[in-house]
């Protein structure tokens, strides 16, 4: 576990984190703690792998509603069944 981890989770043995919290504990330290360069640099490549993966999460999310949305709209095409009670 890192030391920053340690800071949010303070009763858990893993490395597990889950949310933003401990991405915004790692930033703050960076900004406002006196560290090495190298951790300051192993805490940079964790934060952009994080960002990279919940801005992945965010493109799946948006195109699987966007396939869902173009689908709903050709049923609404189709048919007059959603007129009233979808869109």
């Amino acid at each position: 576990m890192r030391w920053f981890e340690r800071e949010v989770y303070p009763d858990r043995n893993t490395t597990e984190t889950k949310g933003v919290q401990p991405a915004l504990t790692a930033y703050s330290f960076t900004q406002y703690t006196n560290m090495a360069d190298k951790e300051r640099e192993e805490i940079r490549k964790a934060l952009l792998w994080y960002c990279e993966l919940d801005t992945l999460a965010m493109v799946i999310v948006l195109s699987i509603w966007w396939i869902w949305l173009n689908m709903m709209l050709r049923l609404k095409a189709r048919s007059n069944i959603f007129n009233k009670t979808f869109l």
